[in-house]
């Protein structure tokens, strides 16, 4: 059995202004990391997934509100957080929840306990 936790690549690295939401980022690393090992003697795994800029709703709302503040448009803000990623794009939804699966696979038996970071490569 396996189960995964998203957290976000705030849950790695403190951002000004977002202490609350990076707390209870690097708190879920923990839990898992915890939960992990006390799952495992009855054959389960537990991870975290830690994703970077998704194309989403919630990341589209931030531009938009970031924008305001600095007397630009939200998709120049989303332009310059695509072009912080070594692929030049945003991650897409989907890339996460392949993850997810996969992790939750066979093929991943023996990770549990660990973050996986999907964020791009950013430069």
């Amino acid at each position: 059995m396996g189960a995964v936790f998203i957290s976000s690549t705030a849950g790695l690295r403190g951002e000004p202004g977002g202490s609350v939401y990076v707390a209870s980022k690097f708190g879920l690393r923990g839990l898992v990391e915890s939960f992990a090992g006390e799952i495992a003697p009855f054959g389960g795994r537990a991870n975290t997934v830690c994703p970077g800029n998704v194309e989403s709703v919630m990341l589209t709302r931030l531009a938009e509100k970031f924008a305001e503040r600095q007397g630009t448009t939200a998709e120049k803000v989303m332009e310059q957080l695509a072009a912080s990623s070594a692929f030049n794009r945003l991650i897409t939804p989907s890339e996460v929840a392949h993850t997810c699966v996969w992790l939750c696979s066979t093929g991943a038996s023996g990770i549990s306990g660990q973050t996986i970071v999907v964020d791009g490569a950013p430069v």
